[in-house]
């Protein structure tokens, strides 16, 4: 359990997180003009109440949700619920606002659930997806500045999922 987290690289190197359950209690801020921090293991973020994300600058970071969560990973009140968080990168019960700015790139390889969270994109960053049917779930999402979120590689139309996998409806819904 980390209290507050500044992935901060101001190389071009890259920081490779190894594959597991994170849990943030503070703020998690990835920042600088060129850190590449991924987690090609696969890895949930677990934001606890209070907790934030921000993403500034001109960075990437790439994340892919586990394919499975093993309970014994997690705490007792989350147990049960092992198999929901399967290929979810950002579980966040937190009401923190997420902001995701600069010229930051983001690549998701599963599911970010922030039901309660306000996300704002500003600047001009770009968020990605490689695999099938990813969500962002938030409580709202808001385009602030110069909204040029290119959401050129999110896979909308579910072309990556197999057709035993590949929802019936392909609407974008707000529900409430």
């Amino acid at each position: 359990m980390n209290d507050n987290v500044t992935l901060n690289d101001p190389g071009n190197n890259q920081i490779t997180l190894a594959s597991g359950v994170y849990f943030v209690s503070g703020t998690l801020q990835v920042k600088g003009n060129n850190p590449y921090i991924s987690a090609p293991g696969g890895v949930l973020f677990i934001m606890l109440n209070g907790a934030s994300f921000s993403m500034k600058g001109s960075g990437s970071f790439s994340l892919t949700g586990m394919s499975t969560v093993s309970s014994s990973q997690l705490p007792a009140i989350l147990q049960p619920y092992a198999s929901l968080l399967a290929n979810m990168v950002f579980y966040d019960q937190s009401n923190s606002p997420v902001t995701i700015g600069g010229k930051s790139q983001i690549t998701f390889d599963g599911d970010m659930y922030m039901p309660k969270a306000s996300v704002t994109f500003q600047g001009n960053p770009s968020l990605n997806s490689s695999t099938c049917g990813n969500q962002l779930i938030a409580s709202s999402i808001a385009f602030n500045g110069d909204p040029k979120v290119s959401f050129s590689n999110f896979d909308f139309n579910n072309s990556k999922c197999s057709a035993a996998t590949k929802p019936l409806s392909e609407y974008v819904s707000l529900v409430q």
